[in-house]
């Protein structure tokens, strides 16, 4: 915790629901920063926000993290954004939105040293989540951690270009309407699967499928679904076939009787 005054963090941490809202933005942004790392290296963390964006605070401290790379660097760093908060003296929005970033530097830059492979993006968000969670109070956790689920489950669709069975990548092109019967078919007034097959089957399903089908479903249905399919891990590849073959078989009875 860059600042250790708790008394000090109390008076400048008050933020209405819709502020905290609008700090989601840097949240995401941080998050990011995996990707931008993968992609281009950690030099280009941020991408062109270190000239660009439109927030002071954000270009220097991403300037400085730039320029103070090693591991060795980072306590300097940190005393160096503490100084940044204090000297600013933001309150409200402002402080929280700066806190979050000078702390997501920081804990990314660790996090970058820690993992010479670059870790994967479930795992940054669930380190960023720890770290930047707390500044948004207790009744904010879950939307917090939600956004940053949202964001790890969009990436990954984009780079599931094919699923577990080719043949399944055809169910991008099926009809709205089916794709409503076949999740309506296993699907209670409950917000809940009992049938686990189609969140298998989903998962591990491109992400062209994966959009189609889960659009003709509400938000809260949409991630209860999405839950189920996260919580698919470490399966065997005879059920994930077995599963898509099933939604398979089930989508060719339905054009039969239509």
């Amino acid at each position: 915790m860059l600042i250790k005054s708790m008394e000090y963090l109390s008076q400048r941490l008050r933020c209405t629901d819709e502020e905290k809202d609008a700090c989601l933005e840097a949240v995401t942004v941080i998050l990011h920063f995996w990707t931008d790392a993968r992609k281009s290296g950690l030099l280009s963390i941020g991408g062109d926000r270190a000239e660009q964006d439109p927030n002071p605070f954000f270009r220097a401290c991403l300037l400085d993290a730039i320029e103070l790379v090693s591991r060795d660097d980072e306590p300097l760093l940190e005393d160096l954004f503490a100084q940044y908060l204090i000297a600013g003296d933001y309150t409200g929005a402002g402080f929280l939105q700066n806190v979050v970033i000078a702390e997501g530097i920081l804990a990314y830059l660790r996090f970058f040293h820690e993992h010479e492979d670059g870790g994967s993006f479930q795992q940054w968000g669930d380190r960023l989540a720890v770290v930047v969670g707390g500044y948004f109070g207790v009744k904010y956790r879950e939307k917090l951690r939600k956004t940053i689920r949202q964001e790890i489950r969009k990436r990954e669709r984009e780079v599931k270009k094919t699923s577990f069975l080719p043949e399944f990548d055809a169910l991008a092109e099926l009809p709205l309407p089916l794709c409503e019967k076949l999740l309506r078919d296993t699907y209670d007034d409950h917000y809940a699967y009992g049938d686990r097959t189609v969140a298998l089957a989903l998962k591990y399903a491109s992400g062209a499928v994966q959009d189609h089908i889960l659009s003709v479903l509400s938000p809260e249905e949409r991630e209860a679904l999405e839950i189920e399919m996260d919580a698919c891990l470490l399966v065997r590849q005879t059920d994930v076939e077995r599963a898509q073959r099933e939604i398979l078989g089930k989508v060719a009875s339905y054009r039969q009787r239509s």
